[in-house]
């Protein structure tokens, strides 16, 4: 095999996976061979019908690894092995024949019976397995709707699994609520939901004929990753990732009020501002304050959560009075609203990033109060970039959040009171942008830094677009 094959600078890695020790001399040679080829090799042993828990937890944890481009599993007797790594991955899976010196020439044609919906490929030369691993590997394995239907096969799993218990569902329906939402679609489990974050993208409460590729996994994983992280603080209804887009939560009973923090002189608050209002919220504040400026302290600014029209401004007496808490939970979720605030947004400070505002859910679970919905991220708040911060400028130009996306659309005379349905196409460049602000995730978990997003100005691509003119 050729070494050239991959440069130096970069080595992905390929996992072999055989079934057990009796396959150890036989996988040491396709590695040593795969290894000469310029590839990483990372061995590994687990059995899909003696210890599958074990091998599962194997593949999941192979599957954060970025520098792995697929798997190779061998095993002898039997191959349950392979069915039950590509059930688990959408990485390439090569099965390669075991030892036929050992097991016979026979097995050099062995199958196996994936599971409805895997794929795999199969190999039966070292020299097959390193082309079909680089082929495979620079391409998508499953199409968009081969992985939406191995989503739903999931989703139809935890169904069944609550109708097996005698759960009840109502209407004898998995969708949860509404169930299907602008960009997230609810299902219910029971006494527990699975939200799966779809790539539909929204602007004034309407979805574009665009979807971005990513998006759903972003936000997911970014919501999951701050509700690990502020469990301490307030609990919250995160239990699992049983998919990269699917979020398995607790099922808890909606308190109708949207907690809104904010630290800045922004949105709805500032243009209120500018129209000569100084008491916002019951708080006086004096002339001469800037768009985007940092308010003295963070202010809860709540309002109603309304399944229909517009949410309204709402105080601790209002909620009180209208029977949506108690003295006693408010008291319990403004305390958390405050305490979120400073972690958010001294990691985001850490992190390069300013949270200006973000919106937050409560519920009750089981007599707790609890956190629910998503955390802050591209689509719930704003993220600024420190380094493009500047008060009394608007901040969407630079932005990591959605906004990037609201104010391309207004810049491209698109109506934000009337807008049309569906939303048009979005150009290329401006999905790319958009795309590239979703990863700010990255950041945040330490996988990237600021500056590896290469982000565009809003002008820069407008300017591409023929949409606006740069200033000079």
């Amino acid at each position: 095999m050729d070494s050239s094959n991959y440069p130096d600078i970069y080595k992905p890695a390929v996992v072999i996976i055989k079934g057990s020790r009796s396959d150890k001399p036989h996988a040491d040679d396709l590695g040593k061979g795969l290894q000469a080829s310029m590839l990483n090799v990372l061995h590994d042993t687990a059995s899909a019908h003696r210890e599958p828990e074990y091998l599962v937890g194997r593949i999941l944890e192979y599957n954060k690894n970025k520098d792995v481009i697929g798997y190779v599993t061998m095993a002898g007797g039997s191959d349950g092995l392979t069915g039950t790594v590509a059930a688990h991955t959408t990485l390439p899976v090569v099965a390669y024949h075991p030892d036929v010196k050992k097991y016979g020439e026979m097995k050099k044609f062995s199958s196996t019976a994936l599971p409805s919906g895997s794929k795999a490929f199969f190999a039966y030369t070292p020299e097959e397995v390193l082309i079909l691993l680089k082929e495979k590997s620079s391409e998508p394995v499953y199409t968009p709707d081969e992985l939406r239907k191995r989503q739903e096969k999931r989703v139809e799993m935890y169904y069944t699994s609550n109708q097996d218990r005698g759960v009840e569902m109502p209407l004898g329906l998995p969708l949860f609520g509404k169930g299907k939402g602008k960009t997230r679609d609810v299902y219910d489990l029971g006494d527990k939901i699975l939200i799966n974050a779809s790539d539909r993208i929204s602007a004034f409460d309407v979805n574009a004929k665009t979807e971005i590729e990513g998006k759903g996994r972003a936000l997911n994983q970014f919501s999951a990753w701050w509700f690990g992280k502020t469990g301490d603080i307030i609990p919250n209804h995160f239990l699992d990732t049983p998919d990269e887009t699917m979020m398995l939560a607790k099922k808890a009973e909606r308190i109708d009020i949207e907690w809104v923090m904010r630290g800045y002189m922004y949105g709805s608050m500032w243009r209120s501002y500018k129209d000569g209002e100084r008491k916002l919220y019951g708080k006086v504040f004096p002339n001469g304050l800037q768009l985007a400026e940092k308010l003295d302290e963070p202010m809860l600014t709540p309002t109603t959560k309304a399944d229909e029209g517009h949410d309204m401004p709402i105080d601790r007496t209002e909620a009180i009075d209208m029977g949506l808490v108690t003295p006693a939970e408010w008291n319990e979720l403004e305390e958390a609203c405050f305490k979120l605030f400073k972690y958010y947004s001294d990691v985001g400070g850490e992190k390069g990033f300013v949270i200006p505002d973000f919106k937050l859910e409560f519920g009750r679970n089981k007599g707790e109060l609890i956190q629910i919905d998503e955390s802050p991220n591209h689509d719930s708040a704003r993220i600024w970039v420190t380094k493009h911060y500047e008060p009394g400028k608007r901040q969407e130009a630079w932005c990591a959040d959605k906004e990037f996306y609201r104010q391309f659309l207004l810049d491209s005379k698109i109506d934000s009171k009337n807008p049309p349905v569906p939303l048009p196409e979005i150009p290329v460049p401006v999905v790319t942008e958009i795309q590239k602000r979703l990863e700010v995730y990255k950041v945040f978990t330490g996988e990237m830094k600021i500056d590896d997003l290469k982000l565009r100005s809003l002008e820069d691509v407008e300017e591409e677009l023929g949409i606006t003119k740069k200033a000079k």
